[in-house]
């Protein structure tokens, strides 16, 4: 028996050979199935997107500014942010005026996962960001807990 030199033709580990799949042909249509069901949710949120739209017309026959950075608000993260700017409202200006119900209504409607948060205090914290006051903004929301009045 020849003796094996510095683990000449050892093998460590797992010895399972890897499977190769050939790719032939990628379609690029790009194309997906469109859903077979419309439920009431799809025509809520129609409905919510024609209102949006329409007061984006409004606001559009205003000066406009560049959009707002709406993470700075507590309890709105980026999908929040999101889900907001889609629906018009990307500066802190058009957030302050906007209703607690309006809020709501937006975020429940959209197929992010943000229906658990609360915009009581977003309108507030808006105005303060709008008006300039980052001093007040920040104190008041040294004194929130995630968005909410403790």
């Amino acid at each position: 028996k020849k003796k094996r030199r510095k683990g000449y033709k050892k093998k460590n580990g797992h010895r399972q050979s890897f499977s190769q799949i050939i790719v032939e042909n990628i379609i690029a249509s790009g194309t997906k199935k469109s859903a077979v069901k419309k439920d009431e949710t799809t025509d809520k949120a129609q409905k919510v997107v024609e209102a949006v739209s329409e007061e984006v017309k409004v606001s559009k026959s205003k000066t406009s500014k560049k959009a707002d950075d709406l993470k700075l608000i507590e309890g709105i993260g980026p999908k929040a942010a999101e889900v907001l700017v889609a629906a018009g409202l990307d500066t802190f200006e058009k957030l302050a005026k906007s209703s607690v119900s309006h809020l709501k209504e937006i975020l429940d409607v959209s197929d992010a996962k943000v229906q658990h948060l609360d915009p009581g205090t977003w309108a507030q914290q808006a105005q303060l960001a709008a008006d300039g006051n980052f001093d007040e903004l920040k104190k008041l929301q040294d004194e929130l807990n995630g968005g909410k009045a403790v």
